[in-house]
Parts: C-alpha cells; sequence; structure tokens
C-alpha cells in the first residue's frame, strides 16, 4: 500500500494537469480554482517530505518523484503563461534548462548514494518562482473579475502590470540561474557533472525514474511541448531538432552508466518522437491526442522493421526506431489531413 507522503507526491502531479484545465477555461471563477489549487499543489511539496521524514517512510519512490513532481507543477505553470503571452517563451526555457539539468544531476546523484543538500541559493530561487506564480495567477483572478463586471479590462491599468510582470521574471531567471551556476561550483568535486547531465538529458529531467509507464509520460513531455509550442513555427522545428541531437549525443553514454540496454528510464527518445510526430500538425489537440496514441502503439509493438532499428548498437538503437516510427505517423498524418480537412503547416 503507498504511503501518504507518496500519495501526496502523486497527487501534486494530478492537481497540476487539473490547474492547467482550469487555468486554460474561461471565465473568473475558474482563474480563483486553478489559483486554489496550485497553492494546494505547494501546500502537498511542504507536507510530504516533512510527514515522510516524522513517519519514517522515506523511500526510493518519494526520493526520486518528490523533485519531479516539484519540477511538473513549476513548468506548467510557466509555460502556461508564456503560451497565454503573459511571460516570454526564453525566460522560461532557461528556467526548464536549469531545472532539468540541476534535477538531474541531483537524481544522477542519489543514485550513487550521494545526497545534494538544497542550499540558500537555490531556496531562494523556489521561493522567487513561487511569488512570481501567484502573482500572475492573482492578476489573472483580478482581471477576469474586472472584464465579468465591466466587460473591459482597463489598458491604463494592464500595461503597468505587464512590465511589473517581466520585472519580476527578470528577477527570478537571474535567481535561477544564479543558484544554478552555485550548485555545479559547490558539487564540482562531489559528483560527476557531466555523468549527471547525460542522465538528466537521457531521462528527460527525471521523468525516466516515474515507474511502470515511463516511456509514456516521456511522449506526454512532447504532447505537452507542441501544446505550448504549436503556433511558434521555426522555434519549435528548433526545439524539436535540439531534442533529438541531444537524444543522439547522451543516449549511448546513458546506456552505459545505467548499465541496460535501450534502458526504461531513457525517454529522451520518446519525447523526440513526439515532437516529430507532431511537427507542422496545427489541428485540434483531439487530432493530437490520436498522433499519441497511435506513436504509442506503434512504438511498443514495434512492428516489422521499426524492430530491426532497435537492435542497432548505442544512440542509433535508441532513438532510431521512435524517428522511424515519428516519421511515419507523421507523413501519414499529413497526407491524412490534406485529403480530409487540409489543416497542415
Amino acid at each position: 500500500m503507498m504511503s501518504l507522503p507518496n500519495i501526496l507526491t502523486i497527487s501534486r502531479i494530478a492537481l497540476t494537469v487539473f490547474f492547467m484545465i482550469f487555468l486554460f477555461s474561461a471565465g473568473a471563477l475558474s482563474k480563483y480554482i486553478a489559483l486554489f489549487l496550485f497553492i494546494t499543489a505547494s501546500i502537498t511539496d511542504l507536507l510530504d517530505g516533512r510527514l515522510a521524514r516524522q513517519r519514517g517512510q522515506i523511500s526510493n519512490f518519494g526520493i526520486i518523484m518528490d523533485p519531479v513532481a516539484d519540477k511538473v507543477l513549476v513548468l506548467s505553470a510557466f509555460f502556461s503563461f508564456a503560451y497565454l503571452r503573459l511571460v516570454s517563451l526564453w525566460m522560461v526555457l532557461l528556467i526548464a534548462v536549469r531545472e532539468a539539468a540541476i534535477t538531474g544531476i541531483r537524481l544522477f546523484a542519489l543514485s550513487s548514494d550521494q545526497a545534494l543538500p538544497a542550499s540558500r541559493s537555490g531556496k531562494h530561487k523556489t521561493v522567487s518562482q513561487i511569488v512570481s506564480i501567484l502573482a500572475i495567477l492573482l492578476f489573472l483572478c483580478v482581471r477576469e473579475t474586472v472584464v465579468a463586471y465591466k466587460g473591459v479590462f482597463p489598458a491604463a491599468l494592464g500595461e503597468p502590470i505587464r512590465i511589473g510582470i517581466s520585472y519580476m521574471m527578470f528577477v527570478t531567471v537571474a535567481l535561477t540561474l544564479f543558484s544554478g551556476v552555485r550548485f555545479l561550483i559547490r558539487n564540482r568535486d562531489t559528483v560527476s557533472v557531466m555523468d549527471g547531465l547525460i542522465k538528466s538529458a537521457a531521462t528527460v529531467c527525471g521523468i525516466g525514474y516515474i515507474p511502470k509507464v515511463p516511456g509514456l509520460m516521456g511522449s506526454a513531455v512532447g504532447l505537452a511541448i507542441w501544446f505550448f509550442m504549436r503556433e511558434t513555427g521555426a522555434a519549435y522545428l528548433v526545439v524539436a531538432f535540439m531534442v533529438t541531437l541531444s537524444g543522439f549525443l547522451v543516449c549511448g553514454k546513458a546506456e552505459k552508466a545505467l548499465r541496460e540496454k535501450d534502458s526504461q528510464r531513457i525517454v529522451i527518445d520518446e519525447t523526440s518522437g513526439m515532437l516529430i510526430v507532431l511537427a507542422g500538425i496545427r489541428g485540434p489537440v483531439s487530432i493530437a491526442i490520436v498522433l499519441f496514441v497511435l506513436f504509442r502503439l506503434l512504438d511498443m509493438t514495434k512492428p516489422g522493421w521499426f524492430g530491426l532499428i532497435q537492435r542497432a548498437p548505442g544512440s542509433i538503437g535508441v532513438m532510431g526506431d521512435d524517428i522511424a516510427v515519428a516519421v511515419f505517423i507523421n507523413v501519414c498524418a499529413r497526407l491524412y489531413l490534406m485529403l480530409t480537412s487540409g489543416i497542415t503547416a
């Protein structure tokens, strides 16, 4: 039976899903519910670790999933704000890269029985991120409330608030990057930074450590990136290319580090594959979900020559089968959409 601390950790991921649903729903009530859900999810972050220590229920699952759930919550909020054009995408990407790298290094250290404690600058970073998210959510609540009663939000108020959000985000990004650099300097002799970064990239910020469904979650990351970047055109293609290139660079080395051929913990291939599946697809989310399911089915069964590619050594075997499946699905989807509704890039 799962312990209460682990239930709280898993609930944080579930709350994140509902948080995003209400955040993107229309109306002031939805925004207030989103704010409430974010605060509730943040409280579970305070409680799960404390309860685990008090009850003697510290587990490997909790050690791995707690930081992953934290990043899922915070990055989901920031990417949602970028999609709503409340913050700049480049700021969110810098935060995401830092969080992915440092979380990966921490998980690598834990796998070697090395605990890397949080520093004061890291705690300041976390506070600044939470404060920024809460401030933006409060702004959305106020804006929707004013619109509900007056029909429009005054531009004289909106522009200064947006400027204030930009300055606040600059501070958050600066603290996030500063704490990351300090972390690397402080632990340069404690753990191999390069090995940590390789594992971080291969497991997509620790997503690969999620029990039972690591491949599903790795693919879900690709689906989420498409959702937030589907209107960005070339920027999406650059991200897809960088993720795929990173996969080829790290998967072979990650196999050696994990001592397992095409380890289930390596999920960057699923993320890359999903990004390729959805490249140039601008239809409704329902189409993306159908393609997501199709990709998962073919990736798990690997019929015909797809399975032969997986036998190749190193990164080619890990990445090649997913890319082949992804290209096949993308081409078929484009042909179908052209022949029916014509919804393509």
